[in-house]
């Protein structure tokens, strides 16, 4: 994904997300899943291949959206003065968070929990289908879902107050995954480390980064 513009460096305006533009991105997203499927399924394109372009088309699409509506991508925390920086302070996040994870784990062991219970998703068993899994679970969708989850969703809910948006973005968030039984502990503890992070540092790209990592770490180790 690419910024096309550069703005001064402020930090990201969450007030400029206008309702107009949440319901396009949201309606176009909600559209196209359900029409791409379908027009992908009767191609017999391989689920996951067809799903990181379906992913891939939604990012272009809303990228496009929000800055027809905004004239600008800076609300969604896309400036492109902030990208570099941005990728910096996400790696920096995901190794601490890594580290504190891996103490969390020992903890849990330690104390006679298996973790990896808490953390296992669910993986194909084609060869193949698990390539596209992580390609489009791993790398697409992560960018995907800050975009309209951080960048739109709690980009619209900040104008309320930090703790507002927070909480109901990642309500949301973890209402739009599958959930098995027990406690989602991964998009729970996602949705608010991402948010926080955004918060934080002001570049999408940060969270972006995070969640990119951390479901490749959580892929892998379903793989153990």
């Amino acid at each position: 994904m690419v910024c096309i513009q550069s703005v001064e460096e402020v930090g990201m305006d969450t007030k400029k997300i206008k309702p107009l533009t949440l319901a396009l991105c949201t309606g176009f997203i909600c559209a196209s899943d359900y029409l791409l499927r379908m027009a992908f399924e009767q191609m017999h394109l391989p689920s996951y291949a067809g799903l990181g372009l379906i992913r891939l088309i939604q990012i272009t699409a809303v990228i496009a959206l929000v800055f027809g509506c905004e004239k600008t991508l800076h609300g969604i925390g896309l400036a492109k003065d902030h990208t570099l920086k941005g990728f910096q302070k996400g790696l920096l996040w995901s190794f601490l968070f890594g580290l504190t994870a891996s103490a969390g784990f020992l903890v849990l062991k330690l104390s006679g929990i298996n973790p990896f219970r808490l953390v296992r998703t669910w993986l194909p068993g084609n060869t193949m289908d698990r390539v596209f899994f992580f390609i489009a679970g791993g790398l697409i969708a992560p960018v995907a879902e800050e975009l309209f989850f951080r960048g739109l969703v709690f980009g619209f809910l900040r104008q309320w107050g930090f703790l507002v948006a927070l909480l109901l973005s990642t309500g949301i968030f973890v209402m739009i995954h599958p959930l098995s039984s027990g406690i989602p502990v991964p998009q729970i503890v996602g949705g608010l480390l991402f948010a926080t992070c955004y918060e934080i540092e002001k570049s999408l790209w940060a969270p972006i980064v995070i969640h990119a990592t951390g479901n490749m770490a959580l892929f892998t180790l379903s793989l153990l």
